[in-house]
């Protein structure tokens, strides 16, 4: 049972997370930031990942605010917020944290103009976690920009056959993928 100050700190996670959702961004941060130090990994590593996710959120904003100098400040400070997580927590018993911070580095990577690092970064994701519905995705991803179209598209097929068993979080970006993937010739 945690007790004092471990007691809130769940709490806390929530409650960025709750400011996320109501567009206070500042206060969001604030919480998640005051985590990262967290001693509980579990923690620490999800204040990561909603760090990460909230400064990808704000890279879209500038970006539709026309300022793209700010939104790729904020795209860096998300990728440094992904890169930290699978540095410091690739525990399986954090997963699926660590396998969808490598996801979402390689996107944000991506979005920075850094294609073969963001294939690096799926990559690397294969490597470490090679079985499983994350290293399917990350294969199917790199097929895709192999211009591997059949591999690709039966990936995410098979995939979206275990769709009901799937992160959300990975299953949204399987559909995505594979939407992209059909409309192509």
């Amino acid at each position: 049972v945690a007790t004092g100050a471990d007691a809130g700190k769940p709490a806390r996670l929530e409650l960025g997370r709750t400011y996320v959702k109501a567009g206070q961004l500042d206060e969001a941060q604030s919480e998640f930031y005051e985590l990262l130090g967290a001693e509980e990994s579990p923690i620490a590593a999800q204040a990561l990942f909603e760090a990460g996710k909230l400064h990808r959120q704000l890279a879209r904003a500038r970006a539709l605010a026309s300022d793209s100098a700010a939104a790729a400040q904020e795209n860096e400070r998300a990728r440094k917020m992904f890169k930290r997580l699978v540095l410091l927590y690739p525990f399986k018993e954090l997963s699926p944290l660590p396998e969808l911070a490598y996801i979402e580095m390689a996107e944000v990577t991506g979005e920075l103009g850094h294609q073969d690092q963001a294939q690096a970064d799926l990559r690397e994701l294969v490597e470490k976690y090679p079985d499983g519905p994350y290293a399917d995705y990350g294969k199917a991803v790199l097929a895709a920009v192999s211009l591997k179209r059949g591999d690709a598209l039966f990936l995410l097929r098979k995939l979206q056959q275990q769709e009901n068993s799937l992160d959300p979080r990975l299953a949204q970006r399987v559909s995505a993928q594979l939407k992209a993937l059909e409309s192509t010739p």
